[in-house]
């Protein structure tokens, strides 16, 4: 079995493993999945430096059909994280007591009035509370080959626009689980965890031409354009570098590009 990692590793790291099947046939999914910003052009050939990181992520568990397990659909986690918020409470006090009125009204000594009732007196007081907000918002789908996966971006209340750290933990936050379809435990599974977002996802950062000359030209169109064109050039080497071979153009905003991957296995540990 091939267990070989493919990752952009400047931006992302991949790992992940399938728990060892219980008596009941059944295994649990575990991806660990972190993100990071990461350097590029360290290279002396390099022609510029920048950093990259990402806005938003897919990750897609795809468990072939033709495997002996299948995914338990009600397992698959689905955990939606509720927008901050402000949580309010209101206690109100009526206190009641008897109020008694008399009085001579006019010029007239003989009218005579007196009044008695309850009054009510209102206290109102309110309390204020935040809902607790995680760093990550997930978002459960379904691909259209009929796989699991979950849309990662960062909550918009958060001081920060990209992806950093993991999403989830990896141990005690399963995907998914699985059965086998098989009187025997399947000893390797084909189970693979992907990584993609699109172009438009992919921040690239501190652009700089390393060439201290035509660092004075930078902040011109049509130099910072070639040297833009260069940083995706430079991204598109590093993916093929890891392994990717089918990678599309950069400069297409809506272009969709597998990062990362990973062929996990059951752990026998």
């Amino acid at each position: 079995m091939d267990n070989r990692t493919r990752a952009l590793n400047q931006a992302v790291s991949i790992d992940g493993w399938i728990s060892k099947f219980d008596d009941n046939g059944t295994a649990t999914v575990h991806a660990d999945i972190v993100f990071r910003k990461g350097t590029f052009g360290e290279n002396s050939d390099d022609k510029v430096r920048f950093k990259v990181a990402l806005k938003r992520a897919e990750i897609v568990l795809r468990v072939p059909h033709l495997e002996p397990v299948k995914v338990i659909k009600r397992t698959i986690a689905r955990t939606v994280t509720s927008p901050t918020g402000i949580i309010t409470s209101k206690d109100v006090q009526k206190h009641a007591g008897k109020v008694g009125v008399s009085g001579i009204f006019g010029q007239n000594p003989s009218i005579d009035i007196a009044a008695s009732g309850n009054i009510e007196k209102s206290k109102e007081t309110t309390t204020e509370s935040k809902v607790a907000l995680k760093r990550f918002l997930e978002q459960h789908f379904v691909t259209d080959d009929d796989h699991a996966g979950w849309e990662l971006k960062i909550h918009p209340d958060v001081d920060d626009r990209y992806l950093s750290g993991s999403p989830w933990d990896a141990v005690e936050a399963p995907r998914l689980n699985l059965k086998h379809q098989t009187g025997e435990a399947p000893d390797a599974t084909n189970v693979v965890i992907e990584i993609r977002c699109a172009r438009e996802d992919i921040e690239i950062l501190d652009l700089e031409d390393k060439d201290p000359a035509a660092q004075a030209l930078f902040r011109k169109k049509n130099n910072r354009n070639a040297n833009l064109a260069a940083a995706e050039q430079l991204i598109k080497a590093e993916l093929f570098k890891a392994g990717f071979l089918d990678v599309p153009d950069l400069d297409e905003k809506h272009s969709r590009i597998l990062i990362a991957d990973k062929i996990i296995l059951v752990d026998e540990a």
